[in-house]
């Protein structure tokens, strides 16, 4: 498993739950996909079946609205219909009646899952993790001369889109072309998005009005 998770969540409601959720991931060395787009047919059709394909698991965030979402409810279908492995969370309410097989992890606290779930989704922290300073005034675990966590921007509809993996080698650089976000946008202006990494949240000088799928370009 190479650790690429998509969170599925009631975008409406558990929006910012699921952003520290996918810090908290990301810190542990998995790739988290995920995303606040307002959901329609051709978003679906577009952009959300396919990042559900690419993963290697889904998370459910289970509430009592996330439970009542149709959106929610087709991401579920659709990661069963390609034998995606079901990992669900419990933030509030009830568990889902229909995901009890699969067991779940109480999150009611509104904290992180624990190690257990890391390990049910293939990755874990490494051994003898330190902080290295960076830059953006983040910390960036370092293991062995390799970066222990996946870095990534935040770029348009809240997904969260990895621009280095875990275990590059450090010192290291990426470059990623991003398209506009509207029609007939002629530049894209450079202003502060959060940049994850390690499980910390902070500033960087980015492109986040990308295209609403992220990654366009190289």
């Amino acid at each position: 498993m190479s650790g690429r998770v998509f969170l599925c969540f009631s975008r409406q409601h558990d929006a910012a739950y699921a952003s520290r959720l996918a810090a908290h991931l990301a810190g542990t060395g998995l790739l988290p996909v995920y995303d606040t787009q307002p959901m329609s047919d051709t978003w679906w059709s577009t952009y959300t079946q396919a990042q559900i394909d690419s993963c290697d698991a889904v998370v459910v965030v289970m509430t009592p609205e996330s439970g009542q979402d149709g959106w929610v409810a087709r991401e579920i279908e659709h990661a069963r219909l390609g034998g995606k492995p079901i990992v669900p969370l419990l933030l509030r309410g009830r568990p889902f009646r229909d995901l009890g097989a699969h067991g779940h992890e109480d999150v009611t606290s509104g904290g992180m899952p624990g190690p257990d779930l890391v390990r049910r989704l293939g990755a874990h922290p490494g051994p003898g993790v330190v902080p290295e300073p960076s830059a953006s005034g983040i910390h960036v675990p370092v293991v062995k001369a390799g970066l222990a966590t996946a870095i990534g921007i935040e770029v348009r509809g809240g997904a969260f889109f990895p621009l280095i993996k875990p275990g590059t080698a450090v010192p290291c650089r990426h470059s990623e072309t991003f398209t506009t976000a509207e029609d007939g946008q002629a530049d894209i202006g450079a202003v502060d998005s959060p940049l994850v990494a390690g499980g910390h949240e902070g500033s960087a000088c980015s492109h986040p009005a990308a295209s609403s799928r992220p990654g366009s370009g190289a």
